[in-house]
C-alpha cells in the first residue's frame, strides 16, 4: 500500500514539472505500445466474431498510463430511447434500449488544473429482465455508459482497443512480423 501511494506522488511530481498541456514522454510511449492480446476477448454477435477488452483494462490502463486523479469521465447524457414488454415461454419481461454520451478529459501537465485532452463519445446498451423493469433499465443503462466510456478512450489509441474498431481486423492480425499494423484491406 505504502509503495503504491509513493507511486502516485511521483507520478503527480513528474505532472507538476511538466510544461503545461505538454504529454508527459511517458505517457506518450505507453500510448504507443501494441496492445496485449491476452487481454483481447472475443464473442459472436449475429454470426460475426468482435473482439473486445473488458471495462476494467481500461479503467487499469488509463490509470497505468495518465495516472490516477489526472483522468476522469462524464455522464453528459443518459436517456431511454425504446421499451417494451416481452414474453418468452409464458413468462413476461421488459426489455429496454439506453443511449449514453461520455466524455473523457486528461490532466494536462503543469501546476495549473487543466485538460490537455478530451474526447466524447456515444454508447448504446440493451437490457432485458424476467424480475422487473428495473432490472432491465439497469442492465441497459451500465451498458450504455460502459460502452460510451470505453469508445471515448479508444481514441487515445490501442491500449484503449482502437484496432479492434477496425473491420476485418482479428486479433492475430493485429500486427505483422515486425510488430507493426497490418493495413486493413
Amino acid at each position: 500500500h505504502t509503495n503504491r501511494i509513493n507511486d502516485i506522488k511521483k507520478l503527480i511530481k513528474i505532472h507538476q514539472n511538466a510544461e503545461p498541456g505538454e504529454p508527459v514522454a511517458d505517457q506518450v510511449a505507453k500510448l504507443d505500445e501494441k496492445i496485449n492480446q491476452k487481454l483481447v476477448k472475443t464473442r459472436d454477435k449475429a454470426g460475426i466474431k468482435l473482439s473486445y477488452l473488458d471495462h476494467p483494462v481500461y479503467i487499469r490502463n488509463a490509470n497505468r498510463i495518465f495516472g490516477h486523479g489526472m483522468w476522469s469521465s462524464t455522464l453528459d447524457f443518459h436517456e431511454v430511447i425504446s421499451e417494451r414488454v416481452v414474453s418468452n415461454k409464458g413468462r413476461e419481461g421488459w426489455e429496454v434500449w439506453y443511449k449514453a454520451i461520455v466524455s473523457v478529459h486528461i490532466r494536462g501537465g503543469g501546476k495549473d488544473d487543466f485538460v490537455s485532452a478530451a474526447h466524447s463519445e456515444v454508447g448504446f446498451g440493451s437490457g432485458t429482465s424476467y424480475i422487473s423493469p428495473g432490472d432491465a433499465h439497469e442492465l441497459a443503462g451500465k451498458e450504455a455508459a460502459t460502452d460510451a466510456l470505453k469508445r471515448a478512450l479508444h481514441f487515445f489509441g490501442d491500449q484503449f482497443g482502437l484496432s479492434l474498431y477496425e473491420k476485418g481486423v482479428t486479433v492475430p492480425d493485429l500486427y505483422n512480423s515486425e510488430g507493426t499494423p497490418t493495413p486493413i484491406r
